[in-house]
């Protein structure tokens, strides 16, 4: 099938890519729409999934397509109960396709903005924090089989990419911006990827840089959840860099007290 046809097809409910079969559309960005749908190939079960679909109008270009497929090979290597999993990936009809965990529940955005109706309680907040760090700290120091480290960065720690779901799991999702040691794409020097108001100084100057980018993003996030606003947001992506890069962070306990 074209990917026109398969595109315009992908609106509809029931339609099969590979084993699976769309439920619903959750979300379009800029590379890849994600679905909502069945894994159909588990012994006559079913299982829930989502699935990320690469853009139609990126599709054929061959650098976007590894970029792609990138992500899946980084994700598929780890293995931690704090990290959404990726079930599996590949080419359906013209469509590439990564199958991964569905966690129902909330990110931590929603959870900060709308569960709460005051601050976050503080043990929730270090809870949720502790176990991101667990996660990263799993992806920074995985190995290959011959015990190289295999430099995994997850570059967009932010509270979007935290879910918490209903039965209390934390959940890291989205390596689609990842950087691996042996990664076969990366990014150009002084091109910014991620979100401005979870970036690193280092990131937003263009600077080399590694893991501890991924701590500063959370530290980011804690602060959030603790304090109930934005760290860094300004009014636009270069004055919130600016914001990062002058590190004036206020202290927690001037939104709350902290026993």
């Amino acid at each position: 099938m074209a990917q026109r046809s398969m595109r315009e097809t992908l609106e509809h409910q029931g339609i099969r890519i590979a084993r699976y079969e769309v439920i619903r559309r959750i979300a379009i960005g800029g590379m890849a729409e994600i679905f909502l749908a069945r894994d159909l190939s588990i012994g006559g079960a079913s299982r829930t999934v989502v699935l990320k679909c690469i853009l139609p109008s990126i599709g054929s270009d061959p650098s976007f397509v590894e970029l792609f497929f990138d992500e899946a090979r980084i994700a598929a290597r780890l293995s931690h109960q704090n990290i959404a999993h990726v079930y599996d990936f590949g080419e359906a009809d013209g469509q590439c396709y990564i199958a991964m965990e569905y966690i129902d529940g909330l990110h931590v955005s929603q959870l900060v903005r709308g569960l709460y109706p005051e601050l976050m309680p503080v043990e929730h907040a270090v809870k949720i924090g502790s176990l991101v760090a667990d996660a990263l700290f799993h992806a920074h120091t995985i190995t290959d089989a011959e015990g190289r480290r295999l430099g995994i960065i997850h570059r967009d720690v932010s509270p979007e990419n935290i879910m918490v779901s209903l039965d209390g799991q934390v959940k890291l999702v989205d390596f689609g911006i990842a950087r691996a040691a042996d990664q076969v794409h990366h990014t150009q020097v002084g091109v910014l990827r991620g979100k401005a108001a979870y970036l690193s100084p280092e990131q937003c100057v263009g600077q080399p840089f590694d893991h501890r980018v991924d701590i500063f993003s959370l530290g980011t996030v804690l602060h959030e959840m603790l304090c109930g606003r934005r760290l860094f947001k300004r009014e636009s992506d270069f004055r919130t860099m600016q914001a990062v890069c002058k590190g004036s962070v206020p202290r927690p306990s001037d939104s709350r007290h902290l026993d």
